[in-house]
């Protein structure tokens, strides 16, 4: 089955085995005698492949093992070894079915329960399957060793020491048992109990300073046997659960680590949730604000950079500069663009207003005016009402009728005062009311009836409708085939939707044309705020990120702790056939439930913290349920806890898989 060709160990200046050659049989049972240090339990494993000789060759089934990598050794351990060790070596924070299992889950087997319990029945602890080590005696640690040893039907079974930490009673159960297996199996234990070694076993090897001082007859029974050696394989949701039960051996750790790493977590859960609720208020207000705040299309020259839709450079000849063409750009209105315009659908539109830069002589009772303003607008009736609070009179109604705007302060100009012969101390707003108003201009001639006198609602809506708002404005209906002028072009067209859906469609339609842009002052100023938002999200965000990595240097910590206490438990995994990769795997899995649980935690906090939060925020900005935790934040915040103590769990994880199987079993 087995065979040790010029096998020599060296430890620096030590020599633990030197040039061993002997051939083992299928099966047998085997004893190794000598005094401590002579190499014994080197030998073993050497046999196990827990650890490499320095010089010579194993030759197994008549194949050189002297090229195996280390993925072949891991499967070797796991199908052809089974290990009872002295001191059990069973993982205490898994029951004993789960010790068990755990060599069939390696070898990918899915029939493991009925295999566990076969061999449970069979060494005599069906009834301890649930246990813990810990509630076990010395014997039954060494039966559920030997249970474990055998669930995976090896044809080797190596023994270092099986009844050394025994009373005599169980240290003759383990010797039959051994016994037994040995009719089928190769049984090889390491003992100083010659006695015990002379009773029981069919051979003995005796050793002395790292040689073999005795040749016995191994070979008569050995057959040559084919073997398959099936890679071994950890799933994540078995390192998972390995990884769980651990941490929930130490319950108060693990709640308070996940608990700290949350603090930076709950601060960007919070941070997210009150931006979240600054731009879905920023959303409303611009749906709100859609008929106070137009889209304004202005002809001439205008800044780029401030407008929605971009330019198509149609030039071919000429190279533009980049940063002066995304500056200014010259619209150009022409009769096709207003048609274009007037094609606007209607169920859009709350209203369409032109302004014209027109120079009129502006007369009332044959006075001549110059200090007026003049604003033209074609527009719904309704308009009026919604934008303009009346003061007296009422609204127009007809064509040419006009409303006269004062300021906030109701005041009308001293040029008004002695056009209309009013009262300086005390006007009498009835004087006002019906008074005619004659606009003169080369093209024509525009007879105007006051019938009110209102004020704006919205003193933020006169800079969007760019009104040059001093003390008096004339704003009249008129018909919008009367106010097209095609021989004179409008300076600014203010389009105001009817609604947000409106606003939609008339960008989307005023964006068929490249060559003329527009802006879109509602999404200005609410995208000037949420720039603003974020660039203070940001700021914040980069605070709580200093907790974080504080957070990810505690978790690395936490986790090579972990690594340092569970050293054993990683020479117990490569003992049964776990690879580097799976050792590896078991810690990150770690690293991923400290960084679940801690994001969890942190939610659940935040969602605690919240309504505090809006009540604190209510008293200083008036606005209710501002800071709002979605979906989406939830998402985002525990993918980022587990991204980031996967980060911190890297570093452990390797140094943990880089650890020897054999100096990891002896570790205390």
């Amino acid at each position: 089955m087995i065979e040790l060709k010029n096998i020599s160990k060296y430890y620096k200046e030590t020599i633990a085995l030197k040039n061993i050659n002997i051939k083992f049989p299928k099966k047998g049972f085997i004893a190794i005698l000598g005094h401590s240090g002579c190499g014994k339990t080197t030998l073993l494993n050497i046999i196990g492949g827990l650890t490499k000789p320095s010089c010579g060759n194993i030759i197994l089934a008549n194949k050189n093992t002297k090229n195996f990598k280390e993925k072949e050794w891991d499967s070797y351990r796991n199908n052809m070894i089974g290990f009872v060790f002295q001191n059990y070596h069973l993982i205490n924070h898994l029951s004993v079915m789960d010790n068990i299992n755990l060599k069939l889950k390696l070898s990918n087997k899915f029939d493991y329960t009925k295999k566990s319990l076969k061999v449970l029945n069979e060494v005599g602890l069906l009834s301890k399957k649930k246990a813990y080590p810990y509630q076990l005696s010395g014997g039954e640690k060494q039966r559920v060793a030997i249970a474990r040893a055998l669930v995976n039907d090896p044809p080797i079974i190596l023994a270092d020491e099986p009844t050394g930490a025994l009373d005599s009673k169980t240290s003759l159960e383990i010797m039959n048992l051994f016994l037994e297996i040995s009719k089928e199996k190769l049984v090889i234990m390491v003992t100083h109990n010659e006695k015990l070694a002379l009773k029981y076993t069919n051979h003995i090897i005796r050793m002395q300073d790292g040689k073999i001082i005795n040749k016995p007859q191994l070979e008569k029974n050995n057959i040559n046997t084919k073997i398959n050696l099936k890679k071994t394989k950890l799933s994540f949701i078995t390192a998972i659960k390995l990884s769980l039960k651990n941490l929930l051996s130490k319950k108060f750790r693990f709640f308070l680590t996940a608990l700290a790493a949350s603090i930076g977590l709950i601060g960007i859960v919070i941070i997210l949730a009150i931006s979240s609720g600054f731009n879905k208020q920023i959303k409303d207000f611009e749906k709100q604000a859609m008929a106070n705040f137009p889209i304004v299309i202005q002809n001439g020259v205008v800044n780029q950079t401030i407008n929605n839709n971009k330019l198509k450079n149609s030039s071919k000849d000429l190279i533009v500069s980049e940063t002066i063409a995304n500056k200014y750009h010259e619209n150009k209105f022409t009769n096709s663009y207003l048609d274009f315009i007037a094609n606007l659908n209607n169920n859009f539109i709350s209203s369409v207003s032109y302004q014209y830069a027109i120079d009129y002589e502006i007369k009332i009772n044959k006075k001549s005016l110059s200090s007026i303003n003049i604003n033209m607008f074609s527009i719904n009736k309704d308009y009026f009402s919604s934008e303009f609070n009346l003061l007296t009179g009422c609204y127009p109604k007809d064509d040419n009728e006009a409303l006269l705007l004062v300021n906030e302060n109701k005041e009308i100009s001293r040029s008004l005062v002695d056009a209309f012969s009013l009262n300086k101390n005390k006007i009498d707003s009835q004087k006002i009311i019906n008074q005619k108003i004659l606009l003169k201009n080369k093209n024509k001639d525009t007879k105007l009836t006051i019938v009110g006198i209102g004020i704006i609602k919205d003193e933020s809506v006169i800079g969007a409708m760019q009104f040059n708002y001093d003390k008096d404005n004339f704003v009249y209906l008129d018909s919008l085939d009367k106010t097209l002028n095609k021989n004179i072009m409008p300076q600014i067209i203010y389009l105001y939707p009817k609604d947000f859906k409106g606003k939609e469609n008339i960008i989307n339609y005023l964006s068929e044309n490249k060559e003329i842009i527009f802006s879109d002052y509602a999404k200005d100023l609410t995208d000037t705020t949420k720039e603003l938002i974020n660039i203070l999200t940001i700021i914040l965000i980069l605070f709580s990120c200093i907790s974080l990595i504080v957070s990810i240097l505690m978790i690395s910590i936490v986790i090579y702790i972990s690594v340092l206490e569970r050293t054993k438990e990683i020479g117990i995994l490569r003992s049964l056939g776990a690879r580097s990769k799976d050792i590896r795997k078991i810690f990150l899995a770690e690293g991923f439930l400290i960084g679940l649980t801690s994001g969890i935690i942190a939610i659940v906090i935040s969602y605690l913290l919240i309504d505090y939060i809006n009540k604190l925020l209510y008293q200083y900005l008036e606005i209710s349920n501002i800071a709002q935790i979605n979906f989406n934040i939830c998402v985002s915040v525990l993918v980022t806890s587990i991204i980031l103590t996967l980060i911190s769990s890297l570093i452990p994880a390797f140094i943990a898989s880089k650890k020897e199987p054999v100096i990891s079993l002896s570790k205390e």
